[in-house]
């Protein structure tokens, strides 16, 4: 268990550590995917 009451909670709190909510995160991965290497 990751002690997140519910969404809201854990949204809140991720939103106060790195600064931008959960969700920016879902939608910059789907544009641009981080965990990519160089393409060959």
């Amino acid at each position: 268990m990751l002690n997140f009451f519910d969404s809201f909670h854990f949204s809140k709190a991720f939103k106060h550590k790195f600064g931008y909510a959960p969700s920016a995160v879902l939608k910059n991965t789907d544009q641009h995917p981080m965990d990519t290497g160089p393409h060959n």
